[in-house]
């Protein structure tokens, strides 16, 4: 227990109060940009991390001196933030009316609490969670060694080549001492709660002409927690380890200062309260997961473009013309420079055809047109209940006519992955597997809450025929979300699956024991054994199964053989032989995704044939016995007397 709150008070305070105190110090200096409250606070703390990390890692710095020195950053932003208020107290700013705010993010964190207390993480093996907490392992052991990794350049560090996101964790745990299975229930509990406190005031920014901006903002993440992800997986619980979480709050905090730009008149002191913001807080997404930086950049030129033909009408919200006329055209020359000189010098890189629809190879300065496949990873995605909300957008289209970002983010795929330019651009730089995660870029969470409260209040409409048509809507927008069972393969995605709570018999929970002795031994070991356990090892203890995630790849260290006679495994000295024949139940995630096989678990057997066990026994003095309950033997291969 002392050692999960060690860890969150760690964790919480390098993403909060850092980005706190500069709110009041800005404030105090009169350097006042956008109004994005605790959305900016979360955000310009994690960027302040991101950004020093790097520097620190480029100049060498020792782990310990930077430790040292952003602990003396979050204890004066303690000081910064617990001054103001006391300052505050004889002014009687408590009562002004931005206080009842903070009403609703603490019930998110309560309501996040007790899904976490009553549910629990995401952890079957062998999901994504295991591949992230590879590298936090590794982040680990470079602190063991007082090293932020190795140096790299600049543009390796703005590209994740750092790791900087699972450094935050790793030094988390080591100021907690908490353990692997902690981190996962900590970082998930934290990734997920902060996220979901900055959905709140990121929609209630673009919904702040509304006099239900709460409830909308509310309802947004509902939606987002129960239909953000792909196929059976809920972004909001698998993929809480993942550093696409929190640089999410980077993304939406950049844009609310875009959009507060642009609606702006400009200003010389725009250009340090908004521009360098937002350029400083691209970069540090770019270093933590490049995918989000570039949703920056997309959003910021769809925004311009919206933004310019809303400045053409005299109705409406004030937009600068000028401002997002220039920012347009710049964008298009910046694309156009791009798209040439990668035509010129990259080549495309194979394509996944089931992923992307190819209609020929053009001509002229026309590239080969080749979009998204809306079939398959598409509509995995959106589902049929994001067609619904897409339909239904366009029906009410008028009713936002003035919010940049729904008309921008709703219109986004004709400039990304239904644009063959842009994904001839991107597939010249990245492969096929995520042009997919575009489709992130869709606001359909928060359209469903504008409209979802829109119907519900004509549900009590004098007009029959009314109350019929809005309350069939609201019933659609519930029923789209639960899993449906039908004939039409890829419609009947929905994220219940991974938000329920998971069998612990799929769980690390069945290896609890192996991973208990593994973490007793004191030296970190190179580990033999299949590689759905060697995943699970990799992930949960400092020793390590090299392999391609759960499969076996071009890293996988062979040690199952026909025949023996060679004495094949003798070149494996000082390493861990683990051999697994526990059996485990079939996974139901794997059976509706696809993603794994409904019997991964009980394949592993062709990795131990009985002349494996029979080479084992005849060697002891070479194979000791280390540890061995339930079916699974450690084993220490030694050297040859």
């Amino acid at each position: 227990m002392i050692s999960s709150m060690l860890f969150l008070v760690a964790y919480w305070s390098v993403l909060i109060l850092p980005g706190l105190a500069l709110s009041k110090i800005f404030k105090k200096v009169k350097i006042n940009g956008a109004n994005v409250g605790v959305l900016g606070s979360i955000a310009a703390s994690y960027a302040l991390y991101v950004l020093a990390f790097c520097i620190c890692n480029y100049f060498g710095v020792h782990a310990d001196t930077f430790q040292n020195t952003f602990s003396l950053i979050v204890f004066s932003s303690l000081v910064v933030i617990l001054s103001a208020i006391f300052k505050s107290i004889p002014k009687r700013q408590f009562h002004s009316d931005s206080i009842p705010d903070f009403k609703i993010p603490i019930g998110i964190v309560l309501v996040s609490s007790i899904y976490q207390l009553v549910i629990g993480s995401y952890n079957e093996v062998p999901s994504d969670l295991y591949s992230h907490l590879g590298r936090y392992q590794d982040a680990l052991r470079s602190l063991e060694q007082n090293s932020l990794g190795q140096p790299l350049s600049f543009t390796q560090l703005l590209t994740q080549k750092s790791g900087v996101f699972y450094y935050l964790a790793a030094f988390a745990s080591r100021f907690s001492d908490a353990s692997s299975t902690q981190v996962i229930e900590l970082v998930d509990f934290s990734n997920r709660t902060l996220l979901l406190v900055a959905v709140f005031y990121f929609a209630k920014r673009i919904f702040e002409g509304s006099k239900y901006c709460r409830a909308i903002a509310l309802l947004s993440i509902a939606f987002l927690s129960m239909h953000m992800g792909i196929s059976v997986f809920s972004f909001f619980r698998y993929y809480t380890f993942a550093p696409s979480m929190l640089a999410l709050t980077l993304y939406f905090c950049a844009i609310a200062i875009g959009i507060d730009y642009l609606e702006k008149r400009f200003h010389p002191k725009a250009i340090f309260s908004h521009l360098i913001p937002i350029a400083l807080l691209t970069l540090a997404a770019a270093a933590v997961h490049i995918q989000e930086a570039m949703f920056i950049g997309i959003m910021a030129i769809c925004i311009s473009i919206a933004a310019f033909f809303r400045s053409l009408s005299k109705s409406g919200v004030v937009i600068n013309r000028y401002q997002s006329l220039s920012f347009s055209v710049l964008a298009l020359l910046a694309f156009v420079a791009l798209y040439s000189y990668s035509v010129e010098n990259f080549a495309r890189t194979p394509n996944a055809h089931w992923r992307l629809w190819d209609f020929g190879k053009g001509f002229w300065f026309l590239p080969q047109l080749t979009v998204l496949n809306l079939k398959n990873q598409f509509i995995q995605v959106v589902t049929l209940w994001g067609l619904l909300v897409y339909v239904l957008f366009f029906l009410n289209i008028q009713r936002y006519k003035n919010n940049l970002f729904l008309i921008a983010g709703m219109l986004s795929p004709l400039l990304t992955f239904l644009n063959p330019f842009f994904v001839d651009t991107f597939l010249r730089h990245y492969n096929s597997t995520t042009v997919w995660r575009l489709c992130y870029l869709l606001p359909i969470h928060f359209v469903a809450a504008d409209l979802f409260i829109n119907y519900f209040k004509k549900v009590s409409s004098e007009k029959l025929g009314n109350r019929i048509y809005a309350s069939s809507i609201v019933a659609m927008m519930v029923l789209l979300l639960l899993p449906i069972l039908n004939t039409w393969q890829g419609a009947h995605f929905s994220r219940i699956p991974t938000i329920s709570r998971t069998n612990s018999e799929l769980g690390h929970e069945r290896y609890k024991d192996l991973v208990n002795f593994l973490n007793s031994l004191e030296e970190p070991k190179q580990v033999l054994t299949d590689p759905m356990l060697g995943y699970m090892i990799s992930g949960l203890t400092q020793h390590e199964a090299l392999r391609q995630k759960f499969t076996r790849g071009y890293r996988f260290k062979r040690f199952s053989y026909y025949d023996y006679s060679p004495k094949q495994l003798d070149k494996f000295t000082g390493h861990l032989l683990i051999s697994n024949t526990r059996t485990m139940p079939n996974s139901t995630v794997g059976a509706l995704s696809g993603h794994w096989s409904e019997k991964e678990w009980n394949n592993t057997h062709y990795y131990y044939p009985d002349a494996l066990f029979e080479h084992l026994s005849e060697r002891p003095d070479f194979f000791k016995l280390l540890w061995s309950s339930n079916g699974v033997n450690v084993y220490e291969i030694r050297k040859k007397k």
